[in-house]
C-alpha cells in the first residue's frame, strides 16, 4: 500500500521525519518497504528557469497568441510565444528553456525544441502548473512571487520540500491498517500523539425528499448497507488538493464525486460507491445474487457473465453494481448527474475474494473487503462522505441515512491474565502499561484489577479472538528490541527428525552443484501459446479465469520454461549454462482426471566448464549429458541393467529413453533447433528428464552392503582385438559379461585406434580385465583360461581378430 507523508501527517500530531515514521511502522508489524522522497522536485528539471516577462505584444497572424520577450538571467532575452489569456509584462514565470523534458500529470512526457508559430519564432515555454506536473490548472501559466530572483532553477525556487511516498506491506490479517486512520492509530499508541479525526457531528438533513427501499436479501453476504442521497449537486473536476492527494497514491482523478469516495476510502479504510439516483430503477436497492450465466456490463465497460454466488446490488429491475468489488456501468456518476446515492457497506470477505479473483477484478474496494470491514463503521462512513461531497460539489442531503443491519455484530470481550502476558513476553510488565497500550490502541476496558484484565475488542479487529492475539498486540506497540534474553535456555529444544525423501532429494541436487550446475526456479504457471497442448501423451491444464494471460497454463513439462531461462542468461552474455529444476508437472490423464508427476529436470548449453588456461575449451555433448543422467541414476540405488531405447519427439532431433522394468526411469536427447532458435539461443541445448518419484521408489528398495577389501592380489590383463567398424564395445562388454566369470571384477576400455595402419572398415580396441578371488591367490593359468574363454567367444559372435 502507498501512502503519501504529508496526508498521514494532517491525521496525527506528530514532528517525526519520515525516517523515524517508517521505523515506528515496521516495529509495530506494518513493514515499510521503500520510501520515496522529493518526489514533486525529483520531476522538474534544472533547466526550467524563473524568467521576467519584459514585454507582450499581439502576435500578428494570431489573436490568442502573444510574443513575449523573457529575461532569464542569460546574456539574451528568450522571445517565446505564449497562448495562456493571463501573461502580462512584469510577471515572474517558470520558463522551460529549449531541451527541457516536461513530465506533466496527464498525457506523455515532451521536449521543448525550437519552433516558429506562425512565423514568429519561439524559444521555450512559459508553463502552466499542469504542464510542470505540479496540478491541473491548464488554463493559464503559474505567475511566481515577484521576489524571486530571475535565472533562478524554479525548483529552488519554493518551500514546497515534496512528498514523501512510504509504501508498506500489509498482511492480510490487518484490514484496519488499510487507511490513515488505522496507521495513525498505531503510531499513535507508541508515540502517545494525538490522532485528528475528521468529525461528523454538522451533518445535517436538508430535507427528506427521496426515500429508497432498502432489503438485504443475503444476509451472510451483506451483514450491511447503509446508504444517504444528495441532490441538486454539481459534478465536476476536483479541486487540485484533492486531485494531488489521490495522484500521490497512484489514483488517476475521475471527477469530484469519484474522487471524494476514493479520498474516503484511504482516509478510513470503507469503500464508497456513489450511483447516480436518476437511473436507480424504482428508487429501490435490493443487496442478493443473481442467475448464473447473467451479464453485466461493469464501470470499465466490460461485460462479464455471472456465476451466481456475487453479491449484486439491484434495482427494481436489474443489477446496478457487484458488490464490494465493481459499480455497474448503467447507474454511474457521469457529469450530467445532478443527484446520488452513496453507498456505505460491510461484505463477506470470502465471497468478495471470490468473485474479484473470478472476475479478475483487483480494486481497491476489493482489497479492502477481502480482508474485512468494521460492520458498526458504515453510518459514520456515509455521514462523513456525504458531509465532504457536499462541500466540493455543492448539493442538499435529501435523506436521512437508510441502514439495514439485520443481525447487529457485537464486539467479543476476553479476559486477559497479567500473569500470562509476562509469561509470554518473558519480561515483567505492569497492568498500567498494558492497560495503556490497549486503549492506544482503542480497545474498551471492562474492567481490570492487578491480575486480570477484561478487554472488549473492536469490531475492526475481527482477527483478534483470543488472549494471545491480545498479547501479540502489546508486544508490537511495547516492542519487540525490550525483549530480554535469560542466561539460559529453559525450553526444551525439540527432536528434529530426517526426512527419507529430502536426504534422499538434497542428495542429488548436491550432486548437481558440485559438478558446476545451478539451480532454477520457474512458475508452475506458463503460457498456452508456447507450451504444447499434448506432450508425450501429457494434456496440459489450461486455466478457466487466469489472472496473468502469460500464465494461463500449468505446465505439462520443464521444457520451456528451461529455454526461457537460458535465452534470459544468453541476453546477459551468459553462454555456458548448466541448469536444473526440481519440482512438479500437472496434465490430463486419459480418463479425465487430473494429474501431477514430481520431474528432475537438467538444461546443457555452451562448454562443459568455463574459459581457463589450464583448462581447452570442451563443448558439452549428448555423451557428458548421459554420464550425467546415469550418474544421478546410480545415486538413486538403480545398479540393474537398464533398457535404452530410442524415442520418436517432434521437440527433438533425438530422444533417448532409459526404462527399468518396463517404465521410464529417465529420458535425455537434443533439442530440435528450431525449437531453440525461437529463443534467440544459438548453442545446441541438450536436455534431460528424470522420473523422480520412481527413482525414489527404487532408492528406498536400496540396501546397503558392506564388503572388506580382499586379502588376495588381483591381476590384470590387457586384451587387444581388430573389430569392424561398426561393433560397439557395449557389446563386446556385454558378452564377457554373459560368460557369468565370477573372477572378472571390471571391464574397461582403454585404447581405440583408428588410422592408416588399419583397414578402412576396421578398428581396435584394447579392453582391460581385473581378475581377482576374494578367497585365494589366483593362478596365471586359472587367468590364461578365463582369456582363452572369452576370446573364443569373441572371435566366434563379433568375428574380433586377437592383435599379438
Amino acid at each position: 500500500m502507498r501512502i503519501s507523508f504529508n496526508w498521514l501527517k494532517t491525521y496525527i500530531d506528530s514532528e517525526l521525519s519520515v525516517d523515524e515514521m517508517a521505523e515506528i511502522l515496521t516495529n509495530t508489524g506494518l513493514e515499510v518497504e521503500s520510501i520515496e522522497t522529493n518526489v514533486q522536485k525529483d520531476k522538474l528539471s534544472d533547466s526550467i528557469l524563473v524568467g521576467l516577462v519584459k514585454s507582450c505584444e499581439k502576435h500578428p497572424q494570431a489573436d490568442q497568441l502573444t510574443i513575449c520577450k523573457v529575461d532569464v538571467g542569460k546574456n539574451n532575452d528568450l522571445q517565446i510565444i505564449c497562448g495562456a489569456s493571463n501573461v502580462a509584462e512584469g510577471q515572474k514565470v517558470a520558463v522551460a528553456t529549449v531541451g527541457t523534458l516536461l513530465h506533466p500529470d496527464s498525457g506523455k512526457s515532451f521536449k521543448i525544441k525550437k519552433a516558429k508559430l506562425r512565423g514568429e519564432q519561439s524559444e521555450g515555454m512559459i508553463c502552466s502548473s499542469a504542464e510542470l506536473g505540479l496540478g491541473n490548472d491548464s488554463e493559464g501559466i503559474l505567475v511566481l512571487d515577484e521576489n524571486i530572483s530571475k535565472g533562478t532553477a524554479f525548483k529552488d525556487s519554493f518551500d514546497d520540500k515534496g512528498d514523501a511516498i512510504i509504501e508498506i506491506a500489509i498482511t492480510p490479517n490487518r484490514g484496519d491498517a488499510i487507511s490513515y486512520i488505522g496507521i495513525a492509530r498505531d503510531i499513535s499508541a507508541v508515540t502517545g500523539s494525538n490522532i485528528n479525526r475528521p468529525p461528523v457531528d454538522g451533518f445535517k438533513v436538508d430535507n427528506n425528499t427521496v426515500k429508497i427501499n432498502l432489503s438485504i436479501a443475503e444476509e451472510d453476504l451483506c451483514p450491511r448497507y447503509s446508504a444517504v442521497a444528495i441532490s441538486d449537486l454539481q459534478v465536476t473536476d476536483s479541486p487540485d488538493w484533492l486531485q494531488n492527494r489521490l495522484k500521490s497514491v497512484g489514483l488517476k482523478p475521475v471527477n469530484n464525486i469519484v474522487d471524494a469516495c476514493n479520498y474516503l476510502m484511504f482516509e478510513n479504510g470503507q469503500p464508497l460507491h456513489a450511483f447516480d439516483l436518476e437511473k436507480i430503477d424504482g428508487k429501490r436497492i435490493v443487496v442478493k445474487t443473481r442467475a448464473k450465466g447473467e451479464k453485466f456490463k461493469t464501470l470499465d465497460e466490460s461485460e462479464v457473465k455471472l456465476s451466481g454466488e456475487e453479491v449484486m446490488i439491484c434495482d427494481a429491475e436489474n443489477a446496478v453494481a457487484m458488490g464490494g468489488v465493481m459499480g455497474g456501468f448503467s447507474s454511474m456518476v457521469t457529469g450530467d448527474t445532478t443527484s446520488i446515492l452513496i453507498e456505505s457497506a460491510c461484505f463477506n470477505p470470502t465471497s468478495i475474494r471470490k468473485t474479484a479473483r473470478h472476475h479478475a477484478f483487483f480494486t481497491d474496494a476489493a482489497y479492502r473487503f477481502e480482508r474485512g470491514t468494521d460492520p458498526n463503521f458504515t453510518v459514520h462512513a456515509v455521514k462523513r462522505a456525504a458531509m465532504m461531497i457536499q462541500e466540493i460539489a455543492g448539493g442538499k442531503i435529501s435523506s436521512d441515512v437508510f441502514d439495514s443491519y439485520p443481525k447487529p455484530i457485537e464486539a467479543i470481550s476476553i479476559n486477559l491474565s497479567v500473569d500470562y502476558v509476562n509469561k509470554i513476553l518473558g519480561n515483567r510488565i505492569n497492568v498500567k502499561r498494558i492497560v495503556q497500550i490497549l486503549k492506544n490502541l482503542e480497545y474498551s476496558i471492562l474492567d481490570e484489577t492487578e491480575k486480570m484484565i477484561h478487554v472488549e475488542v473492536p469490531t475492526y479487529r475481527a482477527d483478534v479472538t483470543r488472549p494471545i492475539d491480545l498479547v501479540e498486540e502489546i508486544l508490537r506497540i511495547y516492542s519487540y528490541n525490550k525483549i530480554e534474553f535469560g542466561p539460559l535456555v529453559t525450553t526444551p529444544l525439540p527432536e528434529s527428525k530426517v526426512d527419507e525423501r529430502s536426504v534422499y532429494q538434497n542428495g542429488l541436487l548436491d550432486y548437481l552443484t558440485s559438478s558446476g550446475f545451478h539451480e532454477l526456479i520457474t512458475p508452475s504457471f506458463v503460457s498456452s501459446a508456447i507450451i504444447e497442448n499434448d506432450l508425450s501423451g501429457k494434456k496440459a491444464i489450461k486455466a478457466l479465469n487466469a489472472v496473468n494471460t502469460n500464465l494461463d497454463t500449468l505446465r505439462n513439462n520443464f521444457l520451456f520454461s528451461g529455454l526461457d531461462a537460458m535465452a534470459y542468461n544468453y541476453k546477459r552474455n551468459h553462454y555456458n549454462l548448466k541448469l536444473f529444476e526440481w519440482g512438479r508437472i500437472y496434465f490430463h490423464q486419459k480418463n479425465g482426471k487430473y494429474a501431477e508427476e514430481e520431474k528432475l529436470a537438467i538444461w546443457l548449453s555452451g562448454n562443459i566448464s568455463d574459459d581457463s588456461w589450464t583448462d581447452p575449451n570442451k563443448k558439452t555433448n549428448i555423451y557428458f549429458l548421459k554420464s550425467i543422467v546415469h550418474n544421478l541414476i546410480l545415486l538413486s540405488g538403480v545398479s540393474a541393467k537398464m533398457k535404452e531405447e530410442s524415442i520418436e519427439d517432434s521437440s527433438f532431433h533425438y530422444l533417448i529413453s532409459l526404462q527399468l522394468n518396463g517404465k521410464e526411469l529417465a529420458s535425455f536427447g537434443l533439442i530440435n533447433t528450431d525449437i531453440v532458435k525461437n529463443y534467440d539461443i544459438k548453442d545446441a541445448v541438450y536436455y534431460a528428464e528424470l522420473n523422480a518419484e520412481y527413482l525414489y521408489k527404487q532408492y528406498r528398495k536400496k540396501k546397503i552392503q558392506y564388503q572388506a577389501p580382499s586379502r588376495f592380489p588381483f591381476i590384470l590383463r590387457d586384451l587387444s582385438i581388430l573389430i569392424g567398424k561398426e561393433v560397439k564395445y557395449a557389446d563386446l562388454k556385454s558378452s564377457i559379461e554373459g560368460l557369468n566369470i565370477e573372477f572378472v571384477k571390471e571391464i574397461n576400455l582403454v585404447d581405440v585406434y583408428q588410422g592408416n595402419k588399419l583397414e578402412k572398415d576396421k578398428k581396435s580396441y584394447t579392453i582391460r580385465m581385473k581378475f581377482q578371488d576374494d578367497e585365494n591367490t589366483l593362478k596365471d593359468k586359472q587367468v590364461d583360461s578365463y582369456i582363452s574363454t572369452i576370446i573364443n567367444v569373441l572371435e566366434i559372435q563379433h568375428k574380433a581378430i586377437i592383435r599379438k
